[in-house]
C-alpha cells in the first residue's frame, strides 16, 4: 500500500514538472520569435537616443544659421528699440521696439502736462539703453517745456532731478589725491529750449514698468544724431579710459556744436564728455 501511494506521488510530481518545463519552453520560443521580428539593434533606448540626436542636430543647424547671419555684418547689432549701431549695445533686456505713443505715455506718467515730447526733433525723439548700468532698460526722450509750465519744472519739490550736463564735472586726481569739483549752482530752465528726459527702468520691464519713477531732466542735453552706444565703444572713440565712466552699460552718443561726444552716468549724475 505504501509503495502504491509513493508511486502516485511521484507520478503527480513528474506531471507538474513537465508542465512547468513546457511553459518555459513556450515562453522561450515566443521571445525568440519577437526578437526575429524586431529590426537589429532596435529598442526603446536606441529610439530615444535617435530622437534626441535629431533634435540636437536641428538646434545646432539653427544656431549656425544665426551665427552666419550676424557674421555677415561685422560689428553691427540691433540696439534696444531698433536703433542699429556698430556699438553692439546689449539688447538682452530690450523687449519690443518702443513706439512714440509709449514714449509719450511714459513721460506723461511722471511729468503730467509739464512737458511735451518734441516730435519735430530731427531724428526719432527717443532712444533706449541701460544708461545707469543697473541691468534694466532706460529711455531718453527729447521734450520741450509746455506753455506756462516753467515754474513747475523749476519747482523745489518736483518729482524729477534737474541738471545741466554742461556743468556737471567729475573728480580729478592730483598728486594721488582725489579733488572734488566745485558744486555747480542751481539749475534753472528758461525759455522753450529742448530738454532731455531720462527715465530709469525698473526690474525686467524697464522703463515700461509703471513703478519706473526715477527720472532726470537734463538741460543742454540735446544734440544732433542722438543714438545709443555701449560704454566701451564710446571710450575707445574718445581716446582712452575714464575712471568715472562705468565699464558696462550704455551712453547717449550725439553731436553738439559740431563736436562728437556722449552723455554718461557718473554713478550719481549725468555729464557730457566730448
Amino acid at each position: 500500500m505504501e509503495h502504491f501511494q509513493m508511486s502516485k506521488r511521484l507520478s503527480l510530481f513528474n506531471r507538474g514538472t513537465i508542465k512547468i518545463f513546457l511553459c518555459l519552453v513556450s515562453s522561450l520560443l515566443m521571445m525568440s520569435a519577437c526578437a526575429k521580428d524586431a529590426p537589429p539593434g532596435t529598442n526603446e533606448n536606441s529610439a530615444s537616443s535617435s530622437s534626441i540626436a535629431t533634435q540636437t542636430s536641428t538646434t545646432t543647424s539653427v544656431q549656425q544659421q544665426q551665427q552666419q547671419s550676424v557674421a555677415a555684418t561685422p560689428g553691427a547689432s540691433l540696439q534696444p528699440g531698433g536703433n542699429a549701431s556698430p556699438s553692439g549695445a546689449d539688447s538682452s533686456q530690450a523687449g519690443p521696439p518702443p513706439t512714440l505713443a509709449e514714449a509719450q505715455s511714459s513721460v506723461a506718467r511722471i511729468y503730467k502736462n509739464a512737458v511735451t515730447v518734441d516730435t519735430g526733433y530731427s531724428n526719432t525723439p527717443f532712444v533706449v539703453g541701460d544708461f545707469n548700468d543697473d541691468g534694466s532698460q532706460d529711455i531718453a526722450v527729447v521734450v520741450r517745456p509746455a506753455k506756462g509750465m516753467l515754474p513747475t519744472l523749476n519747482g523745489e519739490y518736483a518729482n524729477w532731478i534737474l541738471e545741466d550736463v554742461s556743468q556737471v564735472e567729475v573728480p580729478v586726481v592730483r598728486n594721488g589725491v582725489q579733488v572734488l569739483p566745485p558744486k555747480p549752482g542751481p539749475v534753472k530752465i528758461e525759455g522753450e529750449d529742448p530738454l532731455l528726459v531720462i527715465i530709469h527702468g525698473y526690474k525686467q520691464e524697464g522703463w515700461r514698468n509703471g513703478m519706473a519713477q526715477q527720472t532726470y531732466l537734463l538741460k543742454n542735453g540735446v544734440g544732433e544724431n542722438m543714438r545709443t552706444q555701449q560704454v566701451k565703444y564710446a571710450l575707445a572713440g574718445a581716446g582712452g579710459n575714464n575712471p568715472h565712466v562705468g565699464r558696462n552699460g550704455d551712453v547717449i552718443k550725439e553731436t553738439r556744436a559740431q563736436t562728437d561726444g556722449f552723455i554718461f552716468w557718473t554713478s550719481a549724475k549725468y555729464a557730457w564728455r566730448p
